[in-house]
């Protein structure tokens, strides 16, 4: 079922197909990847986490001499150490709370929609697989690396993990499609859209609400110009 989902040879030996065009039935065949980069991304996550809760924990209980001479205080109260776990802690919340449970929610209703989990997925979809897969991975290797260093000699040590997550991580960033290559096609066929003109640029402009960063609708204005002077750019 799996092999002629797709396409059919028929008792003559012709090939059937409800996908007329070459290219139609290569991108359908190339859908059934969608899932694993999803489940790749899963996997990127919860290696991010791990990396995070690792280095956190250990940053919270390691001391080092304070103000009082003594080694009472725990090194994440440097700004050394805030500043380079907490941005990371940052991005994952938003990728993960936002960028992945979106996908995933939507890849499940679309692939869903005929009740056998084989209905076509829409083009915006297919890239926001690809796209979520390469942010995830790409977030989960350098995640990985900047808490192994600020472990210090401990993340050395196999008992706290960092060779399984690093190992993890430099896998996932080219299985089931390398990253570079990914965001090359959703580069690609977002600038098609645009020349198109199935989907029109945001325009360039000044925002007239509340200009604050606590501002969903101001933050959302920010990541549209900059994907218009991008687009504008490339194209």
């Amino acid at each position: 079922a799996l092999l002629n989902s797709v396409a059919d040879v028929d008792k003559s030996g012709n090939l059937v197909s409800k996908i007329k065009s070459r290219r139609g039935r290569f991108l359908v065949a190339l859908n059934q990847l969608l899932s694993g980069r999803l489940c790749l991304a899963s996997k990127g996550v919860g290696r991010t986490k791990q990396a995070l809760v690792i280095a956190v924990r250990y940053a919270s209980t390691r001391l080092c001499v304070g103000e009082s001479g003594k080694s009472d205080t725990p090194i994440m109260d440097y700004q050394l150490q805030q500043r380079a776990l907490i941005p990371l802690i940052a991005r994952t919340f938003v990728i993960s709370g936002l960028g992945m449970n979106y996908v995933k929610s939507r890849y499940g209703k679309e692939s869903t929609a005929n009740g056998l989990g084989t209905a076509e997925l829409t083009p915006e979809l297919q890239l926001l697989c690809s796209g979520i897969k390469a942010m995830v991975t790409w977030h989960c290797e350098r995640t990985a690396t900047v808490c192994r260093e600020r472990c210090g000699g401990q993340g050395y040590l196999a008992a706290n993990k960092f060779e399984e997550i690093l190992g993890d991580a430099h896998a996932i960033c080219t299985a089931e499609g390398d990253n570079r290559v990914l965001m090359q096609k959703v580069a690609k066929e977002v600038l098609g859209w645009y020349r198109k003109g199935s989907r029109s640029l945001p325009k360039i402009g000044e925002y007239s609400g509340f200009k604050d960063f606590r501002n969903i609708g101001f933050l959302l204005h920010l990541l549209e110009q900059r994907e218009g002077v991008v687009a504008i750019q490339l194209q």
